[in-house]
């Protein structure tokens, strides 16, 4: 009996897990288009120098809260912060172009640097995360809930 209730433990953990994912979607859409807004009232520099301070401040909000439960609240509305901040320099990035006076015809140029430094992290992001996951007994328990 007990296995059963630790199996139901582990699908509701995964349901929660996915909730926390599912918080930044809205953000996917709106942050870019504010974030538009943001960069042509200001500037764009500006406008992703706030964001990269948002998103630095919304990690040490992150790295130096307690983990019990009465704190979950900040845990949320600091995770909405940090996905509203990443997703507004996904928005504006490409503008800074404009601004640095880069000449056009090494505009493209300059945009495949910037993309493959910027994406450069997810290429190691999944067989890194494996490993660490694959070294972590209870994360061996984890996989083994959908047998």
């Amino acid at each position: 009996m007990t296995d059963k209730w630790q199996t139901s433990r582990d699908l509701l953990q995964r349901a929660r897990q996915s909730l926390a994912g599912g918080v930044s979607s809205p953000f996917r859409a709106l942050a870019p288009v504010a974030a538009g807004f943001a960069a042509d009232r200001w500037s764009s520099r500006r406008t992703v120098v706030t964001a990269f301070w948002v998103l630095g401040g919304s990690f040490v909000v992150l790295t130096s809260m307690p983990t019990t439960a009465a704190v979950i609240w900040l845990l949320w509305t600091t995770t909405g912060i940090a996905a509203l901040a990443v997703f507004t320099l996904r928005g504006v990035y490409y503008a800074l172009l404009e601004e640095t006076r880069i000449p056009k015809h090494l505009t493209g140029a300059s945009i495949a640097v910037i993309a493959f430094v910027g994406y450069t992290p997810e290429v190691f992001f999944g067989p890194v995360s494996g490993r660490i996951l694959d070294a972590d007994p209870c994360a061996r328990r984890d996989q083994q809930v959908g047998q």
